[in-house]
């Protein structure tokens, strides 16, 4: 359980290192993960290939995987990609606009009416034919990925029963999903159930788990100000708007000092802080039903006065500056 998504990306590598299962709840959302976003792409291209933004994002996607140079080398006079690839002798470039061409036919955009009846089988063929799920499935969440294509061909047989025989069509039915729940969580890994569930402490409001484990207890909280560059104090005092900066220092010109009613608005949003750190805690900790394990890091330090497990010092949760202070 997660205070944020800044490193998740760490903890997933270490899950596949030791071959655990693991589902990432409400990751970076369904619809922004790579695997999707080549496939939302390809859609957008199929529907209109002069869209540049899509079609160079589906081109240097594991669809084609066509380099940056390359892509770069086939429209040195900035005109609508479409127009200028077509004119390319990269072979790698060639056969990807062939089998964009080929597609497009397929799905009857280039014919005078629709081929496609199934956009499930339509999937099926392009990943067969670009190994798809061979490029997915060597990135860092290969399984994770894998399983979400998955998710994404089932939504096209559902739409495709429903009726909707065009990339337009297809396009505004995610359109739909991603206004209704921008915040989609990835596809539940097969067999995965026994194992790592990654999710934001946020997310898991109202949920509870036979076992959790709370990292970072030893991450400092973020006391600096968030306005002004991080130099100005702004809170409201007995209603009253207050403005705290910095001062020149009478004895330096070239320096400035603390005045009081800065120091003061300081300390009234540290108070906020930490009480808002100690709610989050709460939270996390009170998901698990059978058991609890909170973890935390020291820096490796040769000062003996450095905080370790044997030296830690008295814990004042007044003054809080971790987790960890808390939880002493």
């Amino acid at each position: 359980m997660l205070r944020s998504r800044t490193y998740l990306k760490a903890y997933e590598r270490a899950l596949d290192e030791a071959e655990i299962p693991y589902t990432v709840a409400s990751g970076i959302g369904y619809y922004e993960t790579p695997e999707i976003r080549a496939l939302i792409n390809l859609f957008e291209v199929l529907a209109d290939p002069t869209n540049d933004i899509a079609l160079y994002g589906l081109l240097r996607s594991p669809l084609f995987g066509v380099s940056d140079s390359v892509l770069a080398s086939a429209n040195p006079d900035d005109e609508p990609y479409w127009a200028a690839a077509q004119r390319t002798d990269q072979p790698a470039l060639n056969n990807a606009l062939e089998q964009i061409r080929r597609w497009r036919k397929t799905v009857g955009i280039t014919a005078d009416t629709p081929q496609i009846e199934n956009w499930n089988e339509f999937l099926t063929q392009v990943i067969d034919e670009t190994g798809y799920f061979l490029s997915v499935a060597a990135g860092e969440r290969g399984q994770q990925a894998i399983a979400n294509v998955e998710k994404f061909r089932t939504q096209l047989r559902n739409w495709t029963n429903e009726g909707v025989r065009s990339p337009r069509g297809i396009l505004n039915r995610i359109q739909t999903e991603q206004t209704h729940s921008n915040r989609e969580g990835e596809a539940e890994i097969p067999g995965g159930g026994d194992g790592v569930t990654l999710t934001t402490i946020h997310n898991a409001k109202g949920d509870e788990f036979p076992v959790v484990l709370v990292p970072g207890l030893s991450k400092s909280f973020n006391h600096r100000a968030k306005v002004g560059n991080r130099l100005i104090e702004f809170e409201t005092l007995d209603d009253t708007p207050v403005l705290g900066t910095k001062a020149p220092n009478p004895e330096d010109p070239y320096k400035t000092t603390g005045t009081v009613v800065r120091s003061e608005v300081q300390d009234v949003r540290k108070r906020e802080q930490r009480a808002e750190e100690k709610r989050v805690l709460y939270v996390a900790c009170t998901r698990a039903r059978d058991h609890l394990l909170l973890t935390g890091l020291h820096d490796l330090e040769d000062d003996d006065e450095a905080a370790s497990f044997t030296n830690l010092g008295e814990p004042d949760p007044d003054s809080a500056s971790s987790w960890r202070d808390l939880t002493q």
